[in-house]
């Protein structure tokens, strides 16, 4: 197997991660979005919104707003996925 065939190609939009001492750069709206629903489908039981936030790396109240974000997105669509709350989390 070619390792160089089988790579993708970069990601222009892509950044490594801080250097000691340099200030990280927050997360888009767009990239935590996709690390939230990536997160929720990865999960293999209901997850709540601290654990959530935990893994994104994120306070609470920002990974709320755009959870319920994602939920409305969902419904303005149409679409067959659904984001609800259960069991008080």
């Amino acid at each position: 197997m070619n390792a160089d065939k089988d790579r993708l190609p970069a990601d222009p939009s892509f950044r490594e991660p801080a250097a000691c001492g340099e200030a990280a750069q927050p997360a888009s709206d767009v990239q935590l979005l996709a690390l939230i629903e990536a997160s929720v489908f990865v999960s293999p039981e209901p997850i709540s919104l601290k654990r959530l936030a935990r893994a994104v790396g994120e306070v609470e109240r920002r990974v709320a707003t755009l959870v319920e974000r994602l939920a409305a997105n969902y419904d303005a669509r149409s679409s067959g996925l659904m984001v609800r709350r259960i069991a008080g989390g």
